[in-house]
């Protein structure tokens, strides 16, 4: 038999502060320090979609991923010199290799398709927002503060904005009822967007039974009909991936990680500053609403609440592992958001907390989330910077490699050649014989002539280093960059070296 739960009901709206010129200038300054966070966002947003320079190895790795998936190729190959190989689950190199199909390879498509699921994916928090509290000011309180969650998160152009829109997408349907008629398809519906946040990202495997958890106490037959859906969609995509040509699907997904957790993360950042600090007001109006607002436990079980614990759990566990970052946990973030403006609505509504006091809250914790922007922005520096590498990378007659990042080679030259990196961390040892041999006869056949590394060095690179040191010459060093040199590793000392020229005669040298 199934059962519904009717609609949540939304708060009534908080008593309106009276008109005085006091409360109007605490009104204005809500609204002005709101809406600096969206001309800073802006003004991200057209740095980064204007220039095609890449600062960060990292995004070197996803645009070579992509663009592999854009050749109709995949990324779970076997330690391939030519081919890059990852652990994530498709769904972004899927889409942001067809942008890269239709637009062309440059780094800032991916940047604007990544921006419109950022900013669809704020909007959604937004809405959510609305639809619990009726508030068009704290709607707006949570558009304008969803972009400064993190420095330059909503354009980040790896897996993690479109795994946590997916996932938004599907909460926000579990927050009203649907009409009786469109009850099925639209639990459906958002089962079908909690499997597309597990295929752009592992941890969304994790959100499949609390989102089935969910449906169930709404509907039992759409909670049924949904694990049936998110199974299938689940092995079919798993046959198709696994039947690839040269992949190893389930071994980079799910077996290739090695990564142990760091504890101490724990205190630093994610307690402090974090936590108690940056977040510190939306965690107290969280903390205090669940403690007065909520004066039954099956309250507890309304989506909003039951997604926010889970989100915190696997979100903060997973930004402890080792080559992880605090992005892991941007689905808790962004549902903090949304439940501390909820609770905050609440506790003004009830009389425990005045509105005016609420405001003045907002206010301090928009102050709170301002962060220096100058080290994220692609300046006049870093242009020149990238054009200086470029025209080492694109030297005629030379075969050419920037450390751990092909991407550029690729779109330059069209010389394709994967990351010479490779984690030799097993066991809780780092053990040089897991090198994979393929690899490394690749890199000991000293292919490149002229060859770019980074200072400090990048992890995992050993074998190439000993080549240097052994079949290459220093041709020239490039100094770190004047400002933010250790933000970025565009901005790192470089060391161009060229290969040794073989000299005639007996005992003749490489």
């Amino acid at each position: 038999m199934s059962k519904t739960t009717p609609k949540i009901p939304a708060a009534p709206a908080p008593v309106p502060a009276n008109g005085s010129p006091a409360k109007r200038v605490l009104a204005l300054l809500l609204y002005l320090a709101l809406s600096v966070h969206l001309v800073l966002a802006a003004r991200v947003l057209v740095n980064q979609i204007s220039s095609d320079v890449v600062l960060e190895v990292g995004d070197s790795f996803y645009m070579q991923t992509y663009v592999q998936y854009s050749r109709g190729q995949h990324n779970y190959y076997d330690a391939d010199p030519h081919l890059l190989s990852g652990g994530y689950t498709p769904l972004a190199a899927e889409i942001f290799g067809l942008a890269i199909r239709v637009f062309g390879g440059d780094v800032r498509v991916v940047r604007g398709v990544a921006a419109l699921f950022g900013i669809g994916l704020i909007l959604l928090a937004a809405q959510s927002v609305f639809v619990l509290t009726r508030s068009r000011l704290l709607a707006f309180a949570a558009f304008c503060l969803g972009f400064s969650l993190e420095p330059k998160w909503f354009l980040e152009i790896g897996p993690n904005v479109i795994h946590v829109f997916f996932l938004m997408a599907a909460i926000r349907l579990l927050l009203t009822a649907p009409a009786e008629r469109f009850k099925t398809a639209t639990y459906l519906l958002g089962a079908l967007f909690v499997f597309l946040s597990f295929w752009a990202k592992q941890t969304g495997l994790a959100y499949m039974p609390v989102y089935l958890f969910c449906v169930w106490f709404k509907d039992r037959k759409s909670a049924a009909l949904s694990l049936l859906l998110m199974a299938g969609l689940t092995a079919l995509g798993f046959w198709r991936y696994i039947h690839l040509p040269g992949s190893k699907f389930i071994y980079y997904v799910f077996q290739n990680a090695n990564q142990p957790l760091i504890w101490e993360r724990l205190a630093d950042p994610i307690f402090f500053p974090l936590l108690f600090g940056r977040f510190c007001l939306l965690v107290a109006l969280a903390g205090i609403g669940l403690v007065l607002c909520i004066d039954r436990f099956r309250r507890l079980l309304e989506p909003q609440f039951v997604f926010l614990g889970a989100t915190c759990g696997i979100g903060l566990l997973t930004s402890l592992k080792y080559g992880s970052g605090m992005n892991q946990a941007w689905a808790f973030y962004v549902l903090l958001l949304v439940n501390a403006l909820y609770f905050g609505h609440r506790l003004a509504a009830q009389g425990t907390l005045a509105p005016g006091v609420l405001q003045g809250l907002l206010a301090v914790q928009a102050c709170c989330l301002f962060q220096p922007l100058g080290a994220l922005l692609i300046n006049r520096e870093d242009e020149a910077r990238f054009a200086w590498l470029r025209q080492v990378l694109t030297t005629p007659g030379k075969r050419t490699y920037y450390i751990n990042q092909g991407y550029l080679t690729d779109i330059w030259k069209g010389d394709r050649n994967a990351d010479v990196r490779y984690d030799c961390w097993r066991n809780g040892v780092y053990d040089r014989s897991v090198y994979p041999q393929r690899l490394r006869e690749f890199v000991e056949s000293d292919p490149f002539d002229i060859v770019v590394i980074d200072i400090p060095l990048e992890d995992g690179s050993f074998v190439l280093y000993e080549r240097l040191n052994a079949a290459y010459d220093v041709k020239s060093e490039y100094p770190p960059a004047t400002r933010f040199a250790d933000r970025g590793s565009l901005r790192y000392k470089k060391i161009v070296f060229e290969k040794k020229q073989a000299t005639a005669g007996p005992g003749a040298r490489r």
